[in-house]
């Protein structure tokens, strides 16, 4: 096939309205299937590629079918897709860009309404998107960074073109903490090994990825402290940990907390003066 220059993306909750969706298109048009996704929180996400033509067809000769299905949570076809975009879905060949950059992150209800958003965010100036991240219950982000004009272009752009029912939450940091960088996105693991920043450590937790990098990023710019870590724990909880020493770590969550609050409620927090060995075995 040649000529893919669209992509239709099905999200649903559930299998079973994925399972007839994935039948349904490429029995209607000259399509071909790109990627799947099982996004967590019961959200399915399947996507092809193809003509525009081809996939606007299938689309439309399928919406009334589809819009019966009670597990159809967003669908939409990417129109000229920027080259980045397909290796963004699928999570390939990231480059880490230099942690100067400013950083934007927009966050939706939904995989489809994100990828649609990051689309536009890419086509709108000199940014880069370098992954995406769900917290679980379908929220997803992307991650953009650039020079600070360009960083805040993309997001606005990009945020105000989310309808209304998969706004979430956005963000523009003009320049984060170098701690904070793409590496340190994904969920960490227990390596059993203490940081010598010190003996005290403290975690905040809220429902938002933008809350949270917001809240980490003023926490390790107010106190000496290390940042041991971003934690998923599903059902839209998210968290993050400092040490130190005890007045660093406390300033430190302090400011995280407040920060965090401006886009989110800081759900919780607890900070632990001198903590047992076996703590640093979960981080």
């Amino acid at each position: 096939m040649t000529g893919n220059n669209a992509l239709l993306l099905i999200e649903t909750k559930g299998m079973c309205g994925l399972v007839d969706a994935q039948d349904r298109i490429p029995k209607t048009s000259d399509v071909e299937f790109f990627h799947f996704i099982l996004l967590g929180g019961g959200h399915a996400i399947t996507v092809f590629q193809g003509p525009v033509a081809e996939l606007i067809y299938a689309y439309e000769r399928n919406l009334d079918e589809l819009k019966k299905l009670p597990e159809l949570h967003a669908a939409s076809i990417i129109k000229g897709p920027h080259p980045d975009l397909y290796g963004f879905i699928k999570k390939e060949k990231i480059e880490y860009p230099e942690s100067s950059a400013a950083l934007g992150i927009v966050e939706t209800k939904g995989f489809v309404p994100m990828a649609v958003a990051a689309d536009d965010a890419l086509k709108s100036g000199f940014v880069t998107a370098r992954t995406w991240i769900t917290i679980g219950g379908g929220i997803t982000s992307f991650t953009v960074r650039g020079d600070v004009a360009s960083v805040r272009s993309a997001v606005e752009h990009s945020e105000a073109g989310v309808p209304e029912p998969y706004k979430y939450r956005h963000l523009v940091i003009d320049n984060p903490h170098q701690d904070i960088d793409e590496k340190r996105l994904e969920i960490r693991t227990g390596h059993g090994q203490r940081s010598s920043a010190g003996p005290a450590i403290g975690f905040f937790e809220t429902r938002s990825f933008a809350a949270l990098m917001r809240g980490v990023d003023a926490g390790l710019k107010k106190g000496a402290t290390e940042l041991t870590g971003i934690y998923k724990t599903g059902s839209t909880l998210i968290s993050a940990g400092f040490t130190g020493t005890l007045s660093e770590t406390e300033s430190a969550l302090n400011a995280a907390c407040s920060a965090a609050g401006e886009l989110m409620e800081c759900r919780s927090r607890v900070l632990i003066p001198n903590r047992h060995r076996e703590v640093d075995r979960i981080l």
